[in-house]
C-alpha cells in the first residue's frame, strides 16, 4: 500500500524534530494512518538525516495508529510499505499540522 498523493493529510503527532518532523503518524480515516521516519544516520560518513522516509501503513483504527507510533519506530528494514524521498513530502506552512505527497513523483525502490 501506498501513502495518497495530491492529499493534504494532517499530521496527528510527531517527533525527532530537526528541519522537519522526522517521526511522525499522519492521516484519518478516510485515507488511512500512516508512519513516516526518517532517523539520523549514525554512518560516520552520512553525519545527516536520511533522504527518504520510510512509510508503514498502520490501519484505519486511531488507536491502534497511535499504539504504532508511541511504538517509537518502524520495527525493522523489511516493516516499511515504501521509500519516499524527503524532497518529495510537502508539509504546511508551519511544518507541522499537515502534509501531501507530492504528485508525479519518481518511486525509490525498496532497500
Amino acid at each position: 500500500m501506498q501513502i495518497p498523493s495530491a492529499t493534504w493529510l494532517p499530521i496527528l503527532s510527531y517527533a525527532d524534530f530537526y528541519d522537519i518532523p522526522r517521526w511522525l503518524l499522519a492521516g484519518g480515516q478516510d485515507h488511512g494512518f500512516w508512519l513516516l521516519e526518517s532517523r539520523f544516520d549514525d554512518d560516520a560518513d552520512a553525519d545527516d538525516y536520511s533522504p527518504y522516509f520510510r512509510a508503514k501503513f498502520v490501519g484505519n483504527e486511531p488507536d491502534a495508529a497511535r499504539a504504532a507510533f508511541d511504538a517509537g519506530s518502524i520495527a525493522g528494514e523489511a516493516a516499511a510499505d515504501e521509500l519516499i524521498a524527503v524532497r518529495d513530502i510537502q508539509f504546511d506552512p508551519t511544518v507541522r499540522a499537515s502534509l501531501m505527497r507530492r504528485p508525479g513523483q519518481a518511486e525509490p525502490a525498496m532497500r
